[in-house]
């Protein structure tokens, strides 16, 4: 990971940008369109497009994987939490049906067979890499895999709406001075 994240660090903020850029564009289209904007496809959609764009410099829609990359990521997800997801309900009703017996990987497989697909044909580099270090190429296809949807894709659709719902209720003033700045950014007469 440490070695993608080297390879494309020029691409990380620059991806970022755009796929930020193109999340509020596609929800202040629905806003202008029927009056309200729902985030939830949106900001599932955008940090993937993100991550295969900035580390393996590939747009998932224009790959066999399309768009539906999101709900496979999320299954998938919660194949890997359901041991320890707590649904509310009575504490025997979940021990018995969530750890009692293990769910049935059949339902995720040919999700994660698309998404292991992806990964394989995007990470090229990488995986030629991973093979002098010792590691064989459908090890650090899976690890990718891993670390890419588990830990970074999801942190991504928690952390970034948290941080988005601190920036809402922060105030007009913070909204203005990120507005300014991002002005000043797009404005070529402006000195950085």
């Amino acid at each position: 990971m440490f070695s993608l994240l080297k390879s494309r660090i020029e691409d990380i903020i620059p991806e970022f940008h755009a796929s930020c850029t193109e999340l509020f564009d596609t929800a202040e289209r629905e806003w202008e369109s029927k009056g309200k904007a729902s985030f939830g496809d949106a900001n599932n959609q955008a940090p993937f497009n993100f991550l295969a764009k900035a580390l393996y410099g590939v747009n998932p829609v224009e790959t066999k994987l399309g768009s539906g990359d999101p709900s496979l990521i999320t299954k998938w997800v919660i194949f890997q939490l359901a041991p320890i997801l707590t649904l509310g309900r009575p504490k025997f009703i979940e021990e018995i049906f969530l750890r009692t017996f293990r769910i049935p990987s059949i339902l995720i497989k040919s999700g994660y067979k698309r998404l292991y697909y992806f990964f394989h044909e995007s990470s090229g580099s990488i995986l030629d890499e991973a093979e002098k270090m010792g590691i064989s190429r459908e090890e650090a296809c899976h690890n990718l895999l891993f670390a890419t949807c588990f830990n970074a894709f999801g942190g991504m659709t928690i952390f970034f709406l948290s941080a988005l719902k601190w920036v809402g209720q922060s105030g007009v003033q913070l909204h203005v001075q990120l507005a300014m700045r991002s002005d000043q950014r797009s404005d070529p007469t402006v000195e950085k």
